[in-house]
């Protein structure tokens, strides 16, 4: 897919080639072809692409629209040529006659720049889930934006100074939440925003879509909703399929990537799919086991990859260099595995998202929360907090923050996030003393100031899901994986109807395992073995921990203590030392060390060195060697 970067340079007698450099530091994305538009100071440009340019307004999009047929026919109406108009060319004539009103009426998934010579102003905008990423940079001098945090840094103009609430987020979550980047000053454009840059430099950034009041859009409960979503998951699949053939399809072993493969066999004759799927051995054999049950149901031909612990770290330098960000989880491995394998088509389908609309995971049930420690219902809670909460009013915010910590009451999100925790608040005093300084859940979860309006407590844990680990750990990882193959990867399920009809259906206050994905099930009921329908999707918090002696791993991990963040005092040298002391501790370790790994790794790529235009040709043992 195309990469998009630009400057908005200080004036017009300081304009040099820096978009050309940031654009060349993309080229992986897309064919190696780029073209950029001057403007007195505002430089853009699109590699692997073409931008649009009409009456005085230039689009450059990175990504799709989809279900434009509506779009057309207004445009048409209005004297548009809008029949047989690109995307980018729609963008451009929405923008025309709407202004930046007009991306109520655009849906897809996207990052896109919009330059309006005629009032030297400049848009930036990304898609309402974050499937396509967008990094921007402002100071007092210039405004970079670019698809990837590597395209910022070629210009060596930004410094590469590590953000260390973002490392204390990374420590936390395993991956980097919302706007924040690992470099300072660096920030990611939240989904469903879009920034606005005026001849003055001024800037100012905006929603245009609000993910919280689709819950308060209750659907009618008389309505057959299993018939309505349906026709609308049949009609998001039939949207994104490409005029070529073959079209490939992830298949996991999960509902949400069967019933892709159950609504493309329904749109395209089966001997045009094929299925693919990737897994670990002796670990993920189930899941293996059902994907290939799955493909035989629709009549898919499937391939299939094995993973063994011997290939666990062939390519991990690249993987690390494509993903921009430090991410913890383990799985990369599979997802770069499974966009290779892929990669003889050019456009693949998966399930992503399924598990964050329909509850989909175990982690969202009463079962997994009793099992993780949840000492206290929904309930007594909700009641609670209807008491406190209006005295809480009366103070300033930050104080409230502290009365509600200091009151021993923790709300039910709070809970959630700290189930999920890679280094819980208590442990990361332990592992990172300064960092620990930079993280609160609390203040994290303010940043939600409308969770309130969901009215179940499910909802909540759905709305943080799709607000934080979709786009930045599970969608990061497949989209920069799959570009970096040249693949276009589409996922019907985060199209803007399903995500609002799904979000107005009622949530209960506690999910039963039984209960998780029930509309898919219904769906699926007569389509699928029962062994594959009832297979429960649980959690695996140490994916790979017995890989830790046999694949080599375990060697790197005893590297750490004297590695840049330890060096940088970012992580405690002690606690590192007794953590790899003994294979034992390794295994019980593994998701931790993996996680601090992962950020040594891209420490040395993004950090230690200026940033390469192309994945370095090391492997991880001679870069963790490097002085």
């Amino acid at each position: 897919m195309p990469g998009i970067a630009g400057v908005v340079f200080p004036d017009a007698f300081q304009v040099d080639r820096l978009t050309e450099t940031m654009l060349h530091a993309l080229a992986h994305r897309g064919p190696p072809t780029w073209e950029a538009t001057l403007y007195k100071n505002i430089q853009v440009g699109i590699t692997g692409g073409t931008h649009f340019a009409w009456q005085d307004i230039v689009v450059g999009l990175d990504g799709n629209l989809f279900g434009t047929d509506s779009l057309r026919k207004d445009l048409e109406e209005k004297g548009y040529p809008a029949e047989k108009a690109t995307d980018s060319a729609l963008i451009s004539y929405a923008y025309h006659l709407w202004g930046i009103e007009c991306l109520e009426k655009i849906d897809g998934d996207f990052a896109f720049f919009i330059l309006d010579k005629n009032k030297s102003r400049l848009f930036l905008v990304r898609d309402r889930i974050g499937k396509k990423p967008l990094y921007w940079y402002h100071d007092n001098r210039y405004l970079f934006f670019a698809s990837e945090l590597k395209g910022i840094l070629a210009n060596h103009i930004v410094p590469q100074v590590p953000a260390l609430d973002a490392f204390a987020s990374y420590l936390y979550f395993g991956y980097i939440p919302q706007d924040q980047t690992p470099v300072q000053g660096i920030n990611k454009l939240l989904p469903g925003y879009y920034l606005q840059c005026n001849k003055d430099h001024s800037t100012t950034i905006k929603a245009y879509w609000s993910y919280s009041s689709c819950f308060l859009k209750h659907s009618n409960e008389a309505s057959n909703n299993e018939a309505i979503f349906d026709k609308m998951l049949q009609k998001s699949v039939r949207e994104r399929l490409p005029d070529a053939s073959p079209v490939g399809c992830f298949i996991s072993g999960g509902l949400g990537s069967a019933s892709i493969a159950y609504y493309l066999q329904k749109a395209i004759p089966s001997d045009q799919i094929r299925a693919f799927t990737v897994g670990f051995s002796d670990e993920t054999t189930a899941d293996m086991k059902a994907a290939a049950e799955i493909s035989q149901v629709f009549g898919i031909q499937q391939k299939e990859l094995n993973i063994s612990p011997k290939a666990m770290l062939d390519d991990l330098v690249k993987i690390a260099w494509y993903l921009d960000e430090p991410l913890a989880d383990p799985n990369v491995i599979g997802t770069w595995q499974l966009a290779s394998i892929a990669s003889q088509t050019q456009v693949v389908f998966s399930g992503m998202g399924s598990d964050e609309l329909l509850a989909g995971h175990n982690r969202y049930t009463i079962e997994e929360q009793k099992k993780k420690g949840l000492t206290w219902g929904s309930n007594s809670f909700a009641s609670l907090k209807q008491f406190l909460l209006p005295f809480l009013s009366i103070f300033t915010r930050q104080y409230a923050l502290q009365i509600l910590q200091k009151s021993q009451i923790k709300p039910l999100q709070v809970d959630y996030l700290n189930q999920n925790a890679l280094f819980d608040s208590d442990l990361m005093k332990k592992v990172s003393p300064e960092l620990s300084k930079l993280f609160d859940v609390y203040g994290f979860l303010h940043k939600f100031f409308n969770i309130g309006r969901i009215p179940s407590t499910v909802g909540s844990y759905l709305y943080l899901d799709v607000k934080t680990r979709l786009p930045d750990c599970f969608m990061l990882q497949y989209e920069r994986l799959t570009s970096a193959h040249q693949l276009d990867w589409r996922a019907p399920y985060l199209t803007q109807y399903i995500v609002e009809f799904l979000a107005s259906l009622p949530e209960p206050e506690e999910l039963s395992s039984l209960d998780s994905n029930w509309l898919l099930k219904k769906i699926l009921r007569n389509e699928l073995p029962k062994d594959v329908l009832d297979r429960p999707k649980k959690s695996r918090p140490q994916l790979l921990q017995l890989w830790e002696e046999i694949s080599g791993v375990g060697k790197l991990f005893q590297t750490l203590p004297n590695g840049l963040l330890v060096e940088h005092n970012l992580i405690s040298k002690k606690w590192l030392q007794n953590q790899v002391s003994t294979p034992e501790l390794r295994k019980e370790g593994f998701s931790k060390l993996w996680s601090l790994l992962m950020l040594e790794i891209w420490m040395r790529l993004y950090i230690n060195k200026p940033v390469s235009s192309t994945p370095p040709e090391l492997t991880v043992h001679e870069l963790i060697m490097e002085t």
